[in-house]
């Protein structure tokens, strides 16, 4: 079993850099805080900045030609609806946010290493990407999955999951997209 996996591993981090991708290809799951949340600006980050660099950047993934699902969420989300969002869709590209990786909050730390956990159970072939703020989602997944071509007129999907967004009251969000998932909604 351990052998199998290793080769799985080998395959996805060599067969991502070396294979080319049409636009619309290529299925990327990201997660970090959600701009506005409590642990940003805890950290000593402007919280209303990052809200719209995550938005904006989320966007430009999209826009460049990766079909993007992004869920914003804090150590309050249960476990098992982040693992609802990730069911029913084969991911190339799993990201985790600088402000969850680089943070030194306990509960953040929680996250990120509940957050791998969920990867390699629901994702266990996707390549993982790391950016080092908002402004880098792009980099971050080109850098192994660079498309065959530009994809200007030919844009990813927003992967909205099926399954509805809550805000931190608990009231939900519905499955609004991108937008809605950044802008308080878990």
């Amino acid at each position: 079993m351990r052998a199998e996996q290793t080769l799985l591993a080998f395959t996805s981090l060599f067969g991502a850099a070396t294979q080319p991708f049409g636009c619309g290809e290529v299925n990327v799951f990201y997660t970090g805080l959600p701009g506005r949340h409590q642990y940003v600006t805890q950290q000593g980050y402007d919280a209303k900045l990052v809200e719209e660099q995550i938005f904006n950047h989320t966007r430009e993934l999209r826009e460049a030609g990766y079909n993007v699902r992004a869920v914003w969420r804090g150590p309050e989300m249960p476990p098992n609806e982040f693992v609802d969002q990730m069911k029913g869709t084969h991911w190339h590209a799993a990201g985790i946010g600088f402000g969850v990786r680089g943070s030194q909050i306990h509960d953040v730390i929680g996250l990120f290493e509940e957050t791998l956990d969920i990867f390699r159970q629901e994702a266990p072939d996707a390549k993982y990407v790391f950016n080092y703020n908002p402004l880098t989602f792009l980099w971050s997944v080109k850098r192994y999955f660079p498309l065959s071509s530009d994809c200007k007129d030919q844009p990813g999907k927003d992967l909205v999951s099926s399954i509805p967004l809550r805000d931190r009251s608990g009231a939900d969000c519905g499955n609004q997209g991108l937008h809605h998932a950044v802008r308080g909604c878990l």
